[in-house]
């Protein structure tokens, strides 16, 4: 089922992360992968509790580079630092973001390394 194949791309993709929570994430268009991604820190001139280091959203990243493609779904998943996986529901920013850009559906890991569906449109 292609949901399994992206679950699997999606955690290959968290492994990149260097985040303390690191997530992958895939776009799909037609059961067709078109874009992928992961969440990294970058630098901000703006100052936060963190020093001045931010994360870009592995769902922001992904939909970035998603080109001229019109993508249906998205799936998160999220690895923990012992490899498990664990909770990806997308924040508020990242379901609005999608919905501008016509995703209908957001798959992500629950706590049980379970898929839970989120209907986006």
């Amino acid at each position: 089922m292609i949901l399994q194949r992206c679950l699997t791309i999606a955690l290959q993709e968290a492994q990149k992360s260097k985040c303390k929570h690191r997530l992958g994430c895939v776009a799909i268009a037609n059961n067709q992968i078109v874009s992928k991604g992961f969440n990294r820190h970058y630098r901000s001139g703006v100052r936060t509790r963190r020093k001045g280091e931010c994360t870009i959203h592995a769902e922001c990243i992904t939909l970035r580079r998603i080109g001229g493609n019109l993508v249906d779904s998205l799936l998160v998943a999220r690895l923990t630092q012992g490899g498990m996986i664990s909770m990806a529901m997308p924040c508020k920013r990242c379901i609005a973001h999608a919905k501008r850009v016509g995703i209908q559906y957001i798959y992500y890991t629950d706590w049980f390394s379970n898929i839970q569906k989120m209907k986006v449109v």
